[in-house]
């Protein structure tokens, strides 16, 4: 691939946020007492309460699997102080209105961070929850394991077993044994992750995954690696300079966590058109069928990524996008009639946007067995308006007024459902184009099928 492009592509995409969380003014400590024991959080004046950091996971050792905290001891001391952040270590929080008290019921909505599975935390401020909080959601933020330790498999695992996604499946299981104490209703609890926690989202569907921790999911611009982990097992260990047991890694992990880190730093940086790491297949057919899902993206996922902004203005556009299509996979036959669909001033942009993530959502929608709504939002470049990844964050969670997007998630949260035709893999393949998400007055337009030629282009992993 092209020098640029080999710098990775998740190097850029996983900072890309700005910050834009809501800032607070203290005005209480307070504590409220769950089966886990007694978690000590902040009151604010916007009326919130906020409980950062809650340790609901023992985790034995960077490469063992994690159990819920609460099965596993007594707390050694009376009151867990959660009144600051800690997003080093994987752990949940909370923001809920200040309000509720247990037996309130509200509805909960448990968030799965992204970052391509090597970055992001419970902690991330694109995700803060406030204005939700004030709409009058439990919110909880789940951290997970990243990187090897969260993703990489070994000979005694379960093949869709992965320690990262185990970690959020306890946070689900928390949620249900202590959400009742903040004032949440454990059985109205909406499953929502953006990019690799979108992907998350999805696994969970999994009919080996599903506990019933969730009553219907929201998955966001959801990502997949392309590639197994097994068949990348041996730039792993050249990466690391470590023999991958269990054993081996975890002694690596703790006692040189630097080591560790550049590590997989390298690794990264030996698959810099994929993430690195996640699980794998990306198989809607396992689904849960009882779970309703709405899946989303963008037509403009990666405009913005720095060597699409070189080549996509040059004379170099079309050749590169070409080159790129034979490193993505995509058969030949299929490279011409997916090629004409690409907007000429956007060409490697698009193409990076539909590997990396559209091509998701169109594979997941084909095959979902499951009640299933698709939307995508539309750009207007010609007014400047461009929605790029991670732009559904800010309209969802920073928005000071009603917008067309949080009214959606409200309606589905509450109803099961959208008003717009499900997505019918037999039938219409209706998505739902937005223009102008992020405002009240957006236009909505149903549209048949308009993810074909890349679910056509971009060959299924199952």
């Amino acid at each position: 691939m092209p020098e640029g492009f080999n710098k990775g592509l998740f190097s850029t995409f996983a900072v890309m946020i700005v910050d834009r969380s809501v800032r607070l003014v203290a005005m209480k400590q307070v504590t409220v007492s769950c089966p886990q024991g007694h978690i000590q959080g902040i009151e604010y004046d916007e009326g919130i309460r906020v409980f950062h950091s809650i340790p609901y996971l023992d985790i034995p050792g960077p490469f063992y699997d994690s159990q819920l905290r609460l099965h596993t001891q007594r707390l050694s001391q009376p009151v867990f102080d959660c009144t600051s952040a800690h997003p080093e270590q994987p752990a949940l929080s909370i923001v809920t209105p200040a309000h509720l008290r247990p037996g309130s019921d509200a509805p909960v909505i448990a968030y799965i961070h992204g970052g391509a599975y090597i970055h992001g935390s419970h902690a991330d401020p694109e995700s803060d929850a406030v204005r939700l909080a004030q709409q009058g959601y439990v919110c909880v933020n789940l951290g997970y394991r990243l990187g090897a330790a969260g993703f990489s498999q070994f000979h005694d695992d379960f093949f869709s077993h992965y320690r990262g996604i185990n970690d959020c499946l306890l946070g689900l299981e928390w949620i249900q044994r202590c959400i009742e104490s903040f004032g949440g209703d454990p059985t109205s609890v909406t499953l929502m992750g953006q990019s690799a926690g979108g992907g998350i989202v999805l696994w969970l569907m999994r009919r080996d995954q599903f506990r019933g921790g969730f009553r219907q999911a929201i998955a966001l611009s959801p990502s997949f690696p392309r590639v197994p982990g097994w068949k990348r097992r041996t730039s792993l260990r050249s990466a690391l300079f470590c023999p991958l047991t269990r054993s081996h890694l975890n002694d690596l992990a703790t006692r040189k966590p630097r080591a560790f880190t550049r590590g997989q730093q390298r690794y990264a940086r030996l698959h810099p058109t994929d993430v690195p790491f996640g699980p794998f297949p990306c198989d809607s057919q396992e689904w849960d069928p009882s779970i309703p899902v709405l899946l989303s993206c963008t037509d403009a996922e990666f405009w913005d990524y720095p060597f699409a902004q070189r080549v996509d203005p040059s004379p170099w556009s079309s050749p590169i996008a070409t080159m790129m299509l034979r490193h993505f996979g995509v058969p030949a036959s299929q490279r011409q009639p997916y090629f004409s669909q690409l907007p000429a001033e956007h060409r490697v942009g698009t193409v990076i946007s539909d590997a990396i993530i559209r091509r998701w959502v169109a594979e997941c929608a084909a095959s979902s067995p499951s009640p299933t709504w698709v939307m995508q939002h539309r750009s207007q470049p010609d007014i400047g308006k461009v929605a790029t990844h991670c732009a559904d964050l800010d309209w969802i969670f920073h928005a000071t007024s009603p917008n067309w997007i949080r009214r959606t998630l409200d309606y589905f949260i509450h109803h099961h459902e959208l008003n717009w035709p499900r997505y019918e893999h037999q039938g219409s393949r209706t998505v739902v184009e937005i223009f102008g998400s992020g405002t009240d007055s957006a236009e909505k337009m149903l549209t048949h099928d308009p993810l074909a030629h890349i679910r056509e282009a971009f060959p299924p992993t199952r």
